[in-house]
């Protein structure tokens, strides 16, 4: 188990109770002291592809569907955030944004400093894009409005931005709008920053994304060539995050997505998930509440040697740790509740306590994937 402990916060509620086919939020955003229109708001569902900005009148309409289970983001530079998780209920969003107050300047102003901006920057990107070959392609636009305190007396590292982070992905084509909430790195007691010594116990950070396809001007026939590449990228990314596994939970389909289990308190023994996960269907919800026997318990992929997943039993799983097929994925997962939900599109909640650790965990925004990835053709 490694010891750097993700965890990911992303707002993201389930709603009890699916709507059936695709629906449309109308609204109306406007300036809560002049109720004059807001031009160019940005409104997307958080951690999507499905996104909007408002006309000259303050006006936005915004197509959803059924996977669509996150918050309604209201984002404007200056103004304060809203997220409304209601809008199935309401025919019509009336948003008055209030003018922003910057609360945490104060905050990072009194901190005790000792590091160069240039070295928080470097901690900052890899913890926060991480380490990956995704991570190397990333670049992260308008570094110059992320600021950074590192606090030497209690070993941590913050970040702040104003506005969006804009990160442009250029081996998942994608370019990413990230509002921080918030963002710590909690370093190890022996950190030594007078001899560049640094080892993270533990890294959190929170905020809304919305994601894009990044435009290029290749000619046709590059692009198609380009396209496909970054379709099969993806679709490896895909392969090894929780968005898979929790969908494959959903439907108790282990064995073919190739994954198999073990418990790290009981000696690393396989061990058979019907019996040690229980899954328990919410009627007329299409929710599912999510009990684990025993935490942690820990996550194997096992792929064949053309890397593709196995379709496999408890049994043959047992065969390939014997015969030394090694598990080429490991992920610890530890829950701090006795239950999680869990929708088929690979929603749950509550994500702070579904704790990830290992390969799943080491995942950043480099290795991250639309939570509508794979549930359209368009």
């Amino acid at each position: 188990m490694s010891s750097n402990k993700a965890l990911l916060f992303i707002s993201c509620v389930l709603c009890f109770g699916m709507c059936v086919n695709s629906q449309i939020v109308r609204g109306t955003i406007v300036d809560s002291e002049t109720k004059q229109p807001l031009e160019s708001v940005s409104v997307f569902f958080d951690n999507t592809t499905i996104g909007t900005a408002t006309d000259k009148s303050g006006k936005f309409t915004i197509r959803y569907y059924d996977a669509i289970q996150s918050g309604l983001v209201i984002s404007y530079l200056g103004y304060e955030k809203v997220i409304i998780n209601n809008y199935r209920d309401l025919p019509l969003v009336k948003v008055e944004l209030r003018p922003a107050v910057d609360e945490l300047e104060e905050v990072l102003i009194v901190s005790k400093d000792e590091l160069s901006r240039k070295k928080k920057l470097a901690l900052f990107r890899k913890e926060f894009l991480g380490r990956s070959e995704n991570a190397s392609s990333c670049k992260i636009k308008n570094e110059k409005t992320i600021r950074l305190r590192y606090n030497n007396t209690t070993k941590t590292l913050v970040a702040f931005s104003k506005q969006p982070i804009i990160i442009e992905n250029k081996r998942l084509n994608y370019e990413i709008s990230y509002d921080i909430s918030d963002f710590e790195i909690l370093f190890n007691k022996n950190t030594n920053p007078k001899e560049d010594y640094f080892k993270t116990d533990m890294i959190s950070f929170s905020g809304n994304m919305f994601f894009k396809d990044l435009n290029n001007d290749d000619s046709t026939k590059k692009k198609k060539k380009k396209s496909n590449k970054v379709l099969e990228i993806r679709k490896s990314v895909y392969t090894k995050s929780i968005q898979r596994f929790m969908r494959a939970l959903y439907l108790e389909d282990y064995e073919s997505n190739g994954y198999v289990f073990n418990i790290p308190n009981q000696g690393g023994f396989l061990v058979d998930p019907h019996e040690y996960i229980k899954i328990k269907d919410l009627e007329n919800t299409g929710i599912k509440e999510v009990s684990i026997k025993e935490s942690p318990i820990q996550i194997n992929f096992v792929q064949d040697d053309s890397q593709s997943t196995s379709n496999i039993n408890f049994s043959q799983a047992m065969d390939k740790a014997i015969t030394g097929k090694v598990f080429t994925l490991q992920s610890i997962l530890t829950m701090k509740t006795d239950k999680f939900y869990v929708d088929k599109y690979g929603n749950y909640t509550p994500v702070s306590n579904v704790l990830f650790s290992g390969d799943m965990g080491n995942n950043r925004i480099a290795d991250m994937l639309p939570s509508d990835y794979g549930l359209r053709e368009d």
